[in-house]
């Protein structure tokens, strides 16, 4: 977490200090205050997730999830949903990729194909 925010060298330091996304003071500069708010790790499966993803590491801001869990919590997601208007984009993948006998990534990559399309015919009509 905090190698996230506060190493440029780290990997994926862009998508996080490289966004302004900190951890809290408190947080930062002691494990037992960020134990005290988050408590122990359920099991093995899950990790430290951000509910706003825009937001910082802070109380109220995190939750222990899955994978799958945080799959359903990326910016990705959020311009998908502004588009494709479905208040759960993951469930709806997986119903879809269960009705068709494909896999959920073939369902969204489909459905963003079908969106863009949709948006070039729109903007060909404009001009």
């Amino acid at each position: 977490m905090k190698t996230r925010c506060y190493a440029p060298s780290y990997r994926g330091y862009h998508n996080y200090g490289g966004r302004g996304i900190r951890v809290a003071d408190e947080w930062r500069n002691s494990f037992e205050a960020f134990y005290a708010h988050v408590g122990p790790r359920p099991s093995a499966q899950h990790s430290i997730d951000r509910i706003d993803n825009g937001g910082n590491y802070e109380p109220g801001n995190v939750r222990w999830a899955t994978r799958n869990e945080q799959q359903g919590n990326k910016r990705r997601k959020h311009l998908i949903i502004a588009v494709r208007v479905k208040p759960d984009l993951y469930a709806w993948a997986d119903e879809q990729a269960a009705i068709e006998g494909i896999s959920r990534s073939d369902v969204l990559r489909r459905a963003l194909i079908r969106d863009r399309q949709r948006q070039l015919a729109e903007e060909g009509a404009v001009r």
